[in-house]
């Protein structure tokens, strides 16, 4: 059988990979990165079901993932997958174990014990899939509480449609709003740190992937999630000055060749997300109708 969507289901691990492999060459994608959106994806399947009262999602991606669901490749590359916990924070590894606990067709789930994440509230752990007995792979799971709930939209966006591999596809999957995810990288990117220099560089090609997504009118948004979390961390002021250290260019440059962003020059993409940061301030005084 040769093409996609396949018409049957993978009969063993060993025809799923190789179908993962196929999809590979014909989208000249690596195969470790089609690998990992096949695993992110069986994940959300039983995560969807995971609903609080009302019926609404308890966990919603953000992160790497949630950008690649929004832009496909022209994503930056993620290794992990990122949510954050809707419901009362203490009750998240309560609530993934009931989503973890139902066999989804062949695939099982099971887990490791959590980590807490050093300096903030959040945990990783790594959730096991198993596909007819024999392990398929394993993610790195990183949850976090709800910051500011205010500020926090949740959106509906289409999976990487593993139904391509004979297998069951989730449906539209509930992604951390634009405005939320943009703060929170601004922030992290722009921190001061005692005696280290910050590691974030990574989140420049984020923010000016994000940036393109946005319309005019979502800026006012956008600038109530940076103020919100700006004021709920109380490290630094929005609107905040961003830095570009010694070691950025060369991490930049290396991850923009591997990514093959547009931008390619660390002070560009600086220089291009102040301006952003400038356009998000400024939001507060323009009057859509």
């Amino acid at each position: 059988m040769s093409g996609f969507p396949k018409q049957k289901r993978p009969t063993n691990m060993r025809v799923l990979g190789d179908w993962v492999r196929e999809y590979a060459d014909q989208q000249q994608m690596a195969e470790s990165r089609v690998r990992r959106a096949v695993s992110f994806m069986l994940v959300a399947l039983p995560l969807e079901h995971s609903l609080d009262g009302d019926g609404k999602p308890l966990f919603a991606v953000k992160g790497g993932v949630s950008m690649e669901l929004r832009l496909g490749l022209r994503a930056r590359t993620t290794k992990d997958f990122d949510a954050v916990f809707r419901g009362t924070f203490e009750g998240w590894l309560a609530a993934l174990d009931d989503a973890l606990a139902d066999d989804i067709e062949e695939f099982s789930f099971s887990r490791e014990e959590p980590e807490a994440i050093r300096d903030t509230k959040s945990f990783r752990v790594n959730i096991i899939i198993d596909f007819k007995g024999k392990r398929w792979g394993k993610v790195q799971f990183e949850v976090a509480p709800v910051e500011v709930s205010s500020v926090l939209d949740v959106d509906q966006v289409d999976p990487f449609d593993i139904g391509q591999f004979g297998l069951r596809a989730p449906g539209q999957i509930s992604v951390v709003g634009l405005p939320y995810l943009i703060a929170q990288k601004l922030h992290a990117c722009t921190e001061v740190l005692e005696g280290e220099e910050n590691a974030r560089v990574h989140d420049l090609m984020d923010l000016l992937l994000a940036r393109e997504l946005l319309a005019p009118e979502d800026l006012r948004r956008v600038r109530e999630a940076c103020t919100a979390i700006f004021d709920n961390r109380q490290k630094q002021t929005w609107p905040p000055q961003l830095t570009v250290y010694r070691s950025w260019a060369e991490t930049y440059a290396r991850l923009a060749d591997e990514e093959g962003v547009p931008v390619g020059d660390v002070e560009e993409a600086a220089s291009l997300v102040g301006e952003f940061i400038a356009e998000i301030d400024a939001a507060a005084n323009w009057n859509f109708r």
